[in-house]
């Protein structure tokens, strides 16, 4: 289906998509104000979860705006040099994100496999990270906060600690 041919739906598909993008900032944002304002949160892992999500807004924030402005715009182009920035901030984006699980990954391989060698010296396992990034897929960013951050029970319950007090 081509993007003309949605254009009896376009404002449904536009709020729809609107709708998604406001979800993917509501939650990534949600995750990193709560790292950042939790004290004991303040460790590698969750440190690289924030790290995470703020890539998720900058990767979702170099596609989504101009999918939104083509779904009610009646001229669907691009110019060379928005491709070009959109291109590289895409890449970017996933180079980012292969990069940040990589490091993930390899925080809990040294936490749980080598504890005595944990926050040391990563020079001798550099080979084994390369292989783990070599690996590794790219998850989209409105399911990333899920996977890896509410399931974690601090960060569940600081967020539900915070929405309460809010509707109080």
């Amino acid at each position: 289906m081509r993007l003309s041919e949605t254009m009896n739906y376009r404002v449904a598909i536009f709020s729809l998509t609107l709708l998604c993008y406001c979800f993917i900032v509501l939650v990534n944002v949600a995750l990193i104000v709560t790292i950042i304002l939790d004290k004991n949160m303040h460790e590698p892992m969750y440190i690289l979860l924030a790290t995470f999500c703020m890539n998720g807004l900058y990767g979702t924030t170099g596609f989504y705006p101009k999918i939104l402005w083509d779904l009610l715009s009646p001229v669907h182009v691009i110019s060379y040099s928005g491709c070009l920035v959109q291109t590289l901030v895409i890449l970017s984006y996933a180079c980012s994100d292969m990069s940040i699980l990589a490091v993930m990954a390899y925080d809990r391989y040294v936490a749980i496999c080598r504890p005595l060698e944990y926050h040391s010296i990563i020079a001798p396992y550099k080979a084994d990270l390369r292989r783990l990034s070599a690996k590794l897929f790219i998850i989209p960013p409105i399911m990333n906060p899920f996977i890896y951050g509410f399931k974690l029970t601090k960060i569940r319950n600081r967020i539900l600690g915070i929405t309460c007090k809010i509707q109080r």
